[in-house]
């Protein structure tokens, strides 16, 4: 479970993230991220329209899970078959800014795009 200060600086830092990846208004019929923000972790959801139809379809592109021992964040990504697996390149990290750039880099952002410094 994250305290309540350690949960403000990780919405703060989701805000920024769908600041940067969310298309415009205009656009967001077609394609849209959220997240889902809990007591011990948050999912990053993209919302693509489902083929043929309106609808947008939620698919989870990225699970953070919060640890307290150590303290840092377990990394997963949806496989071929809708399970969750532990992400490919970085399964753990204690660092918020490593989080987020994995989540940029999973939603085709440019890795030299770094996170905006936010205060603890």
């Amino acid at each position: 479970m994250i305290n309540a200060r350690l949960h403000a600086r990780v919405a703060a830092y989701l805000d920024t993230l769908m600041a940067e990846i969310r298309p415009l208004p205009s656009e967001r019929r077609q394609l849209d991220y959220s997240y889902q923000l809990t007591d011990d972790a948050f999912i990053l959801l993209k919302h693509a329209r489902a083929s043929e139809t309106e609808v947008l379809v939620a698919v989870s592109v990225l699970k953070a899970i919060h640890t307290e021992d150590p303290d840092g964040w377990l990394l997963y990504q949806m496989d071929d078959h809708g399970q969750w697996q532990p992400h490919e390149e970085l399964v753990f990290t204690t660092e918020l800014a490593d989080l987020m750039t994995v989540a940029r880099l999973l939603v085709g952002l440019n890795d030299s795009i770094m996170p905006m410094a936010l205060a603890v």
